[in-house]
């Protein structure tokens, strides 16, 4: 038994008109963009303020040496703010910089290793 209100049509739930499994389009089913989900989940990594997961973004792209290298520069940089200048204000300073430049880098990177994966450069 259907009811019609206002030009919506409203059904009862054993009439419910539905598909069968043999009929659903493939291409409703096809998986997101594997690109934009690598660049996601990369970001995801170099935003985590932590050694470990940075290192891991850089060898998923195939930068692991100049990522340890970076790495090395950011800590260097940051130890030496974090020694001058005391500590609640030394580490308002050093956190944008420990976490802006590898996720600056690792989203340069990222995209120029999926041009690279797709034969754009």
């Amino acid at each position: 038994m259907n009811r019609v209100i206002n030009g919506n049509t409203f059904y009862l739930n054993s009439e419910i008109p539905r598909e069968s499994d043999d009929n659903l389009d493939s291409s409703n089913m096809k998986p997101k963009d594997s690109k934009q989900t690598f660049l996601r989940t990369q970001l995801i990594l170099a935003i985590i303020p932590t050694f470990i997961t940075q290192i891991i973004a850089f060898y998923r792209i195939r930068k692991l040496a100049n990522g340890i290298i970076l790495e090395l520069i950011i800590f260097g940089i940051d130890l030496i703010i974090q020694l001058s200048i005391k500590w609640p204000f030394g580490m308002v300073i050093a956190l944008p910089i420990t976490i802006g430049v590898p996720v600056y880098y690792v989203r340069k990177w990222t995209v120029e290793f999926n041009k690279m994966q797709k034969g754009l450069l």
